[in-house]
Formats: C-alpha cells, sequence, structure tokens
C-alpha cells in the first residue's frame, strides 16, 4: 500500500456560492462531509471525527458574481480500502 509521505499540509478551501443550503447539502450527501459550523455567512464542512476544516462555502449575492471559476478539491484517503468505501458512495448518491 502506498503510504503518503510527503510534509506538506494545505490548508481547507473557501468557495463563494449563491445558494449556501444546495451547495452545503451536496458537500453533506455526494461528500459525505460534515457541517462542522455554520452561520448567516457560511457553512464549514469537514470531518466532524478528526475535526478538520476542508471547505469554507460563502455566501455572496448573485449580482456580486463578476466571472465563473473552476475549481478542483483533492482529498487524501487513508487506505485503499476507504477509498473503495468512498468511490461505492458516490455511486449509490
Amino acid at each position: 500500500m502506498y503510504q503518503y509521505q510527503s510534509k506538506v499540509r494545505l490548508g481547507s478551501v473557501t468557495l463563494n456560492v449563491v445558494n449556501l443550503e444546495l451547495e452545503a447539502q451536496y458537500y453533506q450527501e455526494v461528500l459525505g462531509m460534515d457541517i462542522l459550523n455554520q452561520d448567516e455567512t457560511g457553512v464549514d464542512l469537514g470531518s466532524e471525527k478528526a475535526q478538520t476544516k476542508l471547505i469554507r462555502l460563502e455566501k455572496v449575492k448573485s449580482d456580486d458574481i463578476k466571472a465563473y471559476g473552476l475549481y478542483h478539491l483533492a482529498l487524501v484517503l487513508p487506505s485503499r480500502s476507504d477509498l473503495g468505501n468512498f468511490l461505492k458512495h458516490l455511486l449509490e448518491n
């Protein structure tokens, strides 16, 4: 099994979203993240078990958007078994 050797650690990312509720639902139901903190301006999502924040969704008004960006998110999972379980979850959802 591959052991992740890098000492590089990236922090959480912040995404600006118009529909905060729908985006938070996606990250919870499809990607399996937990809500760690929520207020009127945004939601912090990640792993409740590890108390690790991965994403902050910030609510913005649609007329504040001047351009759409492209983003991606990389998740490192602890084992191949965890990867398999995650892929199964994605297929089911």
